[in-house]
This record gives C-alpha cells, structure tokens and sequence, in this order.
C-alpha cells in the first residue's frame, strides 16, 4: 500500500491522497498532526511531481510540489496549459501575436500591464466571496476584505474624490452592469432618464471612455456635478476587466444611494464578485 503524506500545495484544499483502490488508514497506523497535515505511519511514502508556472501559490515552480500516485491513470500532476490543453494554448499565443503586430484602434480595449494579468491569474481566483468586506456568510475572506477595502480606498483616491463624501462599489463586472445596478436602484417601472436640474432628478455619469482623463484632470471632473458616476476599469485605466459605481453618501431625493446600490449590485444583479480583478 502506497500514500502520500499531507499537504504538499500551500493555498489549495490541502488532504493525505492515496492510491487508487486503497483502504483508509488500516489499524495500527498513526496520524501525526492536525488533518491538513497528516502524516501516516508505516506507508510508503510517493514520489512527487514539479507544478509548472506556479498558478496556485504564485511561486516558482521549483519551490510547489503536488503528490504523484502510480499506477493506472491515477496520477495527479498539475500540468502548465502548453500540455494541459496545447490547442488553447496554440490560440492564445496566436492572439498574443496578432496584438503586438496590430494596430489598435478601438476605444474599448488597450494593452493592460504584465502586473495586472499576474494578479488576474493568481490564487484570488479559487475564492468564492459574497457581500461586502466584513459582511460575508462564507468563510475564510479575511485578505478578500482586504483587498476589496484597499480597491475602494485607491478608487476614491484615483479621482481625487473626498471618502467622507463619496462611497464606491467595486465589483461590477464591468460598466454596462454598473449602469443597470444602478438603474435597478434608483428607477422604479416606468420611470425615465432626462435632464435632470429641470425634473429634479438623480444626474448619473458614464465616464467609461474617458475615466484615465479624468483621473488625469484633462478634462471637467464630473464629481462636481453628479450624484452617480459610473466607468469601467480596463479601458483608459489599463486595469483589469472591471466597473465601479461611484455614489453621494449624503442621502439625495429621499434616497440612500449607499446601501441602494450596494442591495443591487448583491443580491440583486450579481454575485460573486471577481476577486481576482479588484485590482483598481
């Protein structure tokens, strides 16, 4: 009887394996250890294989290992996406070609920062998180609250925009669903958008195209002038696919825009948010 002993990827689901049509722990053996480090007694212990690329712990391949049982298609090694699935990686690094070679000229897209794709690749993408930072039912979100805390600080802080004053969402998925959170908030059936000094109504901006020259102060900042504003993070900020919904935290036409949109953003259009993407 072969098995291998605990935990071998920090940051993953981290269990004792063993072979394929083996008994669990036979009498007489020992567990050594809390269960995510277990080290059985009297077993033969497995060889183990390299990751390649490092994707779940974000180190070097040299230094993350993964348990390899023999024998009958029971091995289970973390192969890299050349070997994994070379016909995606083969069209990856076609359009990886086709970007550097061509000439850009859509005003949605722009080339984001090796940085951010780092980050959109790393571990944030195995967590499951729901709600608002200290405000979640499921476990183990303590660095995801700091995170989402620390995106909303250099959100205000990009445009200049007083924290006491302003609040943000930022886990819209991008910008088309943070303007529908938002109407989803403030509307209600049949109501309609038009100019608003003359109707008293709430004044929203989409500053999705041009958010980079605003947080620049190329253009009028329209924080002067609106209740709502609204951009995507991945177009003229070069970040990560994403949105933000910016909001008065000062009560406006009997309104608390705060908890409005936060309530429509989770649970009313979306939920989880990207973890691995608040990266503002």
């Amino acid at each position: 009887m072969q098995a291998c002993s605990g935990a071998a990827v920090r940051g993953s689901v981290q269990q004792p394996i063993w072979t394929k049509g083996s008994n669990f722990i036979p009498k007489g053996s020992s567990v050594v250890g809390f269960p995510q480090h277990v080290k059985v007694n009297s077993m033969k212990a497995c060889r183990c294989s390299c990751i390649e690329g490092g994707l779940v712990t974000g180190r070097p391949p040299s230094s993350v290992f993964v348990p390899e049982i023999g024998g009958n298609g029971s091995n289970f090694v973390d192969h890299g996406l050349s070997e994994a699935d070379p016909e995606v990686r083969s069209i990856i690094d076609k359009e990886k070609e086709r970007q550097f070679k061509s000439l850009e000229l859509i005003a949605s897209e722009n080339f984001t920062s090796r940085a951010v794709m780092e980050a959109v690749g790393s571990c944030l993408t195995n967590k499951y998180s729901e709600g608002l930072p200290g405000k979640r039912y499921y476990g183990g979100n303590e660095y995801i609250d700091e995170l989402e805390t620390l995106c909303q600080q250099r959100a205000l802080e990009a445009f200049q925009v007083d924290g006491k004053k302003w609040g943000v969402d930022v886990q819209p998925l991008s910008c088309s669903p943070a303007n529908f959170e938002v109407y989803t908030a403030i509307l209600k059936p049949h109501d309609r958008l038009m100019i608003a000094d003359a109707v008293g109504a709430f004044l929203m901006m989409d500053m999705a195209h041009i958010s980079g020259l605003v947080a620049a102060s190329v253009v009028a900042n329209p924080f002067e002038y609106c209740d709502i504003v609204t951009t995507a993070t991945h177009k003229s900020l070069r970040g990560p696919r994403g949105g933000l919904i910016f909001f008065k935290k000062d009560t406006v036409l009997g309104v608390d825009l705060e908890s409005a949109i936060n309530n429509a953003v989770f649970p009313g259009i979306q939920f989880p948010c990207r973890e691995n993407a608040l990266l503002t």
